[in-house]
C-alpha cells in the first residue's frame, strides 16, 4: 500500500501533522497521488493505510466526506502512531545488527531478539484492528468503542515501542540529533492527543 510523505490542507501549505484539530468535524475529500500511479481519490481506510505505511503524496480537500468528525481525528493518530512505530523498530533493528557489544552483535542476543520480535507482532496486530475499525466508519457502523480502543492501543504501544528502541541505542538513543531520539519525544502526544488514554478507555467502558 503507498505510504506517506505529506498531507496538506488544499490552498494553505499546512502539514497534517499537528493540525489534526482543524481537521476534525469538516467534510473532506482526500486525494492522492501516488509517485508512479498518478492521483487517485481514496477510501478513510486506504488513507490510514498510507499515513501508517510511509510514503505517499496526499492532498486533502472540501466539498465531500470522508474525513469528519473526532473519530477520523483519532483514527488518522492511531495509523500515525504505527507509522513511528514501524519507523522506529526498522531503525533499531539496523542498529542491533551492526552494534558489536559483549562479543558480538546485540542481534545475538535472545532477550534482544525477543523483545524486538514481540514488540513487531503487537504492532501489526494493532494495525489490522485500526483497519478493520476504518473498514467499519467507512461503512457507516457505529464503532466509537472501537475507535477508542485503537486510539488508546495506539498510543500506549507507541511509546513502548520508543522506550525498547531508546534503550537498545543505549547513549546514544538520548542524543540531540539522533532521530530515535526526536521520535522517542514526538511519540508521547499520541497517548494525549486526540483523547488521553485515560480518557479513550472510559469511552469504552461505557460501552462494555
Amino acid at each position: 500500500m503507498r505510504g506517506i510523505d505529506e498531507v496538506d490542507l488544499a490552498g494553505h501549505g499546512q502539514l497534517l501533522h499537528g493540525h489534526l484539530d482543524e481537521l476534525a468535524g469538516q467534510n473532506l475529500r482526500l486525494h492522492a497521488h501516488a509517485r508512479h500511479e498518478g492521483h487517485a481519490d481514496l477510501r478513510l481506510d486506504e488513507f490510514l493505510d498510507g499515513l501508517d505505511g510511509g510514503h505517499l503524496d496526499v492532498h486533502v480537500e472540501r466539498d465531500a466526506v470522508a474525513l469528519e468528525g473526532v473519530q477520523h481525528e483519532r483514527l488518522v493518530l492511531g495509523a500515525q502512531a504505527m507509522g513511528e512505530a514501524l519507523e522506529a523498530i526498522a531503525i533499531t533493528l539496523e542498529h542491533v545488527r551492526a552494534r558489536q557489544a559483549f562479543g558480538g552483535a546485540l542481534w545475538d542476543r535472545q532477550a534482544v531478539r525477543q523483545r524486538l520480535s514481540g514488540l513487531s507482532a503487537r504492532v501489526a496486530a494493532a494495525r489490522h484492528m485500526r483497519h478493520n475499525v476504518a473498514c467499519m466508519v467507512d461503512a457507516g457502523v457505529d464503532c466509537v468503542k472501537e475507535v477508542s480502543m485503537v486510539n488508546a492501543l495506539c498510543g500506549e504501544l507507541v511509546n513502548e515501542v520508543m522506550y525498547d528502541c531508546v534503550q537498545f541505542h543505549g547513549g546514544m538513543g538520548l542524543m540531540r540529533g539522533h532521530p530515535i531520539e526526536r521520535m522517542a519525544r514526538d511519540a508521547r502526544v499520541h497517548a494525549i492527543g486526540g483523547g488521553a488514554t485515560e480518557v479513550m478507555l472510559e469511552e469504552v467502558a461505557k460501552r462494555l
